[in-house]
């Protein structure tokens, strides 16, 4: 908000995840791919793989270098009350991301990628309601789940993307 009310030219914004407490770790087990080979929207997705990151970026005030034309935060829960995924959740929350924004512009999506059967195949059927052809992409298959810092990892892949034109 700084940078768009003017009260500065730069920021930098920045995430980690590092984990050193033992339970946390543990917790995290039971969770993780038992071949330990995060497949993200494969047949062979068994769960995530757990990943450490740091992720910085520098915001300034540009012209001409990107552009992000309008931004929409979103909360809501996508697991039904059973703890199952909820596609009609996921439709709602793309459908108010993208706005007014015609759906053929869009060229490309990053997805969140589960790892499980389940969670991967609701966000596909998700995307499948709402773009038309679009490239898929999901950052846990190379990274692993690296938790708190898996969005700013998925923005700067996005952008790289982009300003590479690879979509």
């Amino acid at each position: 908000r700084d940078l768009q009310q003017g009260y500065c030219d730069a920021a930098i914004v920045a995430t980690c995840n590092q984990t050193f407490d033992p339970a946390s770790i543990a917790k995290m087990v039971a969770t993780v791919s038992p071949s330990q080979n995060g497949k993200p929207f494969t047949e062979g997705s068994d769960g995530h793989t757990y990943g450490e990151a740091v992720v910085s970026m520098l915001l300034a005030k540009t012209k001409g270098l990107f552009t992000i034309e309008n931004v929409v935060t979103k909360q809501c829960s996508v697991m039904l009350p059973e703890g199952m995924p909820d596609t009609d959740a996921m439709i709602e929350a793309m459908r108010d991301t993208i706005g007014t924004l015609p759906v053929k512009d869009i060229g490309y999506v990053e997805l969140h990628g589960t790892g499980t059967q389940v969670g991967d195949m609701t966000e596909i059927e998700a995307v499948a309601k709402v773009y038309d052809a679009v490239f898929l992409g999901c950052s846990k298959g190379s990274y692993g789940n690296v938790f708190e810092a898996n969005t700013l990892l998925e923005i700067l892949k996005v952008y790289y993307i982009i300003k590479n034109s690879i979509v």
